[in-house]
């Protein structure tokens, strides 16, 4: 029988973040939210539970602004990035009590998936113009 995507992911990423870090749990995180975003994974397919329990440092089953910005993957975001990531996360506090329950997060990831597929977006159209202007600048000079 052939297990759907999402539950091979959730499987490999349980195995891979039983010994780990917080930090690298974090981005394992983050890398899984990519690759489901490769192979088109369905957010409904995502196993928010998981997702959400490896990011809650205090055990108290919500996730707090602190527990997002002190991640290892967070800090290594632009700082335009984790602004917006800071006002995705207000947004999705429906309830604005600084936490955000496991309805809420779905919400945040939601939009931190389209904070970074933009800003992904913007980083290609940014590399195909200096590749452009290469190019241009490469045949004057041939001429």
């Amino acid at each position: 029988k052939k297990e759907p995507p999402a539950k091979l992911l959730h499987g490999a990423f349980s195995l891979a973040t039983g010994q780990m870090s917080r930090a690298l749990k974090l981005l394992t995180v983050l890398a899984l939210a990519m690759i489901s975003r490769a192979f088109n994974i369905e957010e409904e397919e995502m196993d928010f539970p998981a997702l959400l329990d490896n990011m809650d440092l205090s055990r108290d089953g919500t996730l707090h602004w602190h527990e997002v910005k002190v991640s290892e993957g967070f800090k290594d975001l632009p700082e335009d990035v984790q602004t917006k990531f800071e006002k995705a996360f207000r947004k999705a506090d429906q309830d604005s009590d600084a936490v955000l329950v496991l309805d809420e997060f779905k919400v945040f990831y939601g939009k931190t998936k389209k904070i970074m597929a933009k800003r992904d977006l913007k980083l290609a159209n940014e590399a195909r113009a200096r590749l452009k202007a290469e190019q241009q600048a490469a045949k004057r000079t041939e001429l």
